[in-house]
């Protein structure tokens, strides 16, 4: 009993004691729990300076979504933090990588890679700012955990410049004559085709290896210091030293190492000439000389050294450029290559702040030749030296003229195009019109003629409908306007001499408005143009005109006709061929106009004529008609100064041929017709006229109709006259299911409005003639027997 008291307080003595450890270890977590957050924490602040100071743009994501970014991330991207948060990064990814891979499948690659802890090390992206503006990177993914979550960290580092340096220091080596390479920590990292010709390696076997191993054992050292004296600027000269090939062969060279910046390191630029036959034949000083110069004078664009806006070196390529000899340039302001001392200021500016900035620019200027001939250059600039302002500064001038020319015959040619499409959307509403209303006087026409043949006796009244026929035939002549504005009238394409048009048109105007003079000055001999002479005469009119109305109080008007050749360079931006032309100028010494109102002449309804005192479709009409025949129209024109049209219309290589009368009486017949027409009105007066005419007559009024009643009575019928626009069956398909029936069936063809390549298209199927509402009687008699009287 005893034994057990004592075990009994020994118990609880250990229990005391270890109730001591207890919270002594207590206390050491809590110590080290604190110590713990406290080094937390201090890592946090330091990450988050690192993430706020970087200049690489870093972005955290959570579950495929932006959780935060640094600013160098908006910066780089051009957007805002508002503009990303909680959205998926792929909207700043183009849809194809440079290499040709999806950026998303292949973002997904390296997500995996991240996933599973692989380090590909940086991967190249191509990313799109907040812009549109793409830029290339080198980019690191990672997951980090923050406190007790984890997230995915992409560091994007910018290497736009760093390719653009990379590519022009390729560019370079590859066209220069010379030995051209470059050393980064002692490592050959490019060499050009020469180099390695030099040394009798392949073009990539040499990558990655010391440079000394290249250079005679004996030389290395001084090769070395010569180099770093160089690179300090207290030598100038090229040193020279023996190299082995890979063949074991010891040739000399000489070499000029400059300092640069390569892929965003620092690096060594050499250039290197064998001389070893030179120093066989002792002339090394002029090979001396090939090595300073050889570089420039391979590149085509005009290269500058400048130091204080001073020229102190220039290529030969300068005086091909800019047209001063080299030994004119040198010493002299760099003034003496712009237009103007404002833009030369202006473009100073630009330069030097950018180069301070960035180390190097890219920007168009505008430039002079000695000769006075202004043109623009690419110029891009990289500093030499550390003080841009009175350092060397290199500036390489391309002339870019060629490609600022054909963005604007590209802009020419959006503006035709613009044009030629508010032509077509008016051309259609007009069109339309014009066959409703070529319809109703279709009509009229018709009921006219009936009567005028029922009072050829009555003097009173048939003089009376002659002046009905006098105004439908007005009405026709406006719907012919607008049938050739909307390019819609079916045009009779003939060879014709344009200056017998002229002339006659001409004349005829001058008539009528004494106020005038018109002089001419033809090409010799004849102007032979394929056209339809009815719509050249309107475009004449219409010239002739917008001419007097030029000059309110009178002057003269200039007619000119000559044969010229259009290159291709002038007619591309007019979508027509080159080749022989005949040009026709009309020029007035009237008001002219501004580059305002030139801009929007050939606009329909466009007009600066007071209300009511013109339509604004003259010059659109004009305009339609020339580009119909596949010709240009331009204006020249200033205020006060008067104005000039020049049209260009393809020369003919046909030749002249006589043009007949057409009679215009009225001839009859007896066989047997099919009419078919949609409108019933239109039916009964053509069923009328051609009954008076002495024909037998059938009639339909759509194209199903026409078909069952030919297929009927087809041995009775000698002659169809078919409408084209019709609901239903159209003029196309019932033109093709009448030859179905009879192959050798005689149709004309009537139409108010119908599209050139719809009329084509029928009569190259067979169909005899032609016939444009509204028609007269005595027209209609002679289009019958010509279809009639021939096999």
């Amino acid at each position: 009993m005893f034994m057990a008291e004592k075990t009994k307080n020994e118990l609880h003595t250990d229990i005391a004691n270890l109730q001591k450890k207890l919270s002594a270890l207590e206390e050491k977590i809590t110590l080290l729990s604190r110590q713990k957050d406290l080094h937390r924490r201090e890592n946090e602040i330091v990450f988050r300076s690192i993430y706020e100071l970087s200049a690489d743009a870093i972005i955290i994501m959570k579950n495929g979504a932006v959780a935060d970014c640094n600013v160098s991330f908006l910066e780089m991207f051009r957007c805002s933090k508002k503009e990303i948060e909680n959205d998926f990064p792929k909207k700043f990814w183009p849809e194809f990588q440079p290499d040709g891979s999806i950026s998303v499948d292949k973002a997904r690659q390296n997500l995996i890679c991240a996933v599973k802890g692989i380090s590909n090390g940086p991967f190249f992206w191509r990313y799109l700012r907040g812009d549109g503006s793409a830029f290339d990177s080198e980019s690191y993914l990672k997951f980090i955990n923050i406190g007790e979550k984890t997230y995915l960290q992409c560091i994007i580092h910018d290497i736009t410049g760093r390719q653009r340096d990379q590519n022009l220091y390729r560019t370079i080596a590859d066209t220069s004559s010379a030995a051209v390479f470059i050393i980064q920590k002692g490592k050959l990292v490019l060499a050009n085709p020469n180099w390695a010709k030099y040394m009798g390696y392949g073009s990539q076997e040499f990558l990655g290896m010391n440079s000394l191993v290249f250079v005679h054992p004996e030389d290395r050292a001084e090769v070395r210091r010569n180099a770093i004296s160089m690179l300090k600027g207290e030598r100038k000269t090229p040193y020279e030293y023996r190299i082995i090939t890979k063949a074991g062969e010891v040739r000399h060279v000489i070499e000029t190492a400059t300092s640069i910046n390569y892929e965003g390191q620092r690096a060594i630029l050499g250039n290197t000439i064998d001389i070893t036959e030179l120093k066989e034949t002792r002339l090394k000083l002029n090979e001396l000389q090939l090595l300073e110069s050889s570089i420039l004078d391979t590149i085509p664009h005009a290269v500058f050294g400048f130091q204080e806006r001073r020229i102190i070196f220039a290529n030969p390529a300068a005086e091909k450029i800019f047209g001063w000899r080299v030994e004119e340039l040198l010493g002299k302001d760099a003034r003496v290559l712009y237009r103007s001392k404002e833009e030369y200021d202006e473009t100073g500016w630009l330069v030097y702040a950018m180069l301070e900035r960035q180390g190097n620019c890219s920007l168009e200027v505008p430039v002079r030749h000695k000769d006075g001939r202004d043109f623009f250059c690419l110029l891009n600039s990289s500093a030499i030296d550390s003080d841009v302002y009175k350092g060397r500064i290199v500036a390489i001038y391309e002339d870019i003229t060629d490609r600022k020319k054909a963005e604007e015959d590209k802009k020419k040619l959006e503006a035709q195009l613009i044009q030629s499409q508010k032509m077509e959307a008016i051309g259609t509403l007009a069109g339309g019109l014009a066959h409703d209303f070529n319809n109703l006087m279709m009509g009229i026409q018709g009921c006219t003629s009936i009567l005028m043949m029922e009072f050829q006796n009555d003097p009173l009244r048939y003089e009376r409908l002659k002046s009905i026929e006098h105004f439908i035939r007005s009405g026709t002549e406006l719907t012919r306007q607008l049938l050739g504005f909307a390019r819609g009238g079916k045009y009779e394409i003939k060879t014709i001499d344009l200056n017998q048009l002229i002339e006659k048109t001409a004349s005829l105007f001058a008539r009528t408005k004494k106020e005038i003079t018109i002089h001419y000055s033809f090409t010799e001999n004849i102007a032979l143009v394929d056209v339809d002479r009815g719509r050249m005469e309107q475009v004449l009119l219409n010239m002739l005109v917008n001419a007097w109305q030029a000059m309110p109080g009178g002057g003269d008007i200039y007619l000119k006709t000559e044969y010229v050749v259009l290159d291709e360079d002038f007619v591309r931006s007019y979508a027509v061929a080159a080749g022989k032309y005949v040009k026709l100028s009309i020029k007035d010494d009237g008001i002219g106009m501004d580059q305002r109102i030139k801009d929007r002449i050939f606009e329909p309804f466009f007009t600066t004529k007071e209300t009511g005192k013109g339509n604004g479709l003259g010059l659109a009409i004009v305009y339609g008609i020339v580009r119909d025949h596949n010709g240009i129209i331009t204006v020249t024109s200033k205020p006060h100064e008067g104005t000039r049209f020049d049209i260009y219309l393809k020369a003919s290589e046909m030749e002249l041929k006589d043009e007949t009368s057409e009679t215009q009486e009225i001839i009859r017949g007896s066989e047997t017709i099919l009419f078919v027409d949609d409108e019933k009105s239109i039916i009964e007066v053509t069923k009328e006229i051609l009954e008076i005419l002495g024909y037998k007559v059938y009639a339909a009024d759509s194209g199903q109709e026409a078909v069952n009643l030919y297929a009927k009575k087809k041995s009775e019928i000698d002659l169809v006259i078919q409408d084209m626009v019709m609901p239903g069956m159209n003029g196309l398909e019932t033109f093709q299911a009448l030859k179905v029936i009879n192959p050798d069936i005689k149709v004309i063809l009537s139409s108010g409005y119908v599209m050139n390549q719809q009329i084509e298209a029928v009569m190259e199927q067979g169909c005899r003639a032609f016939i444009q509402k509204p028609f007269r009687i005595e027209d209609l008699s002679v289009k019958i027997r010509e279809v009639l009287d021939n096999p």
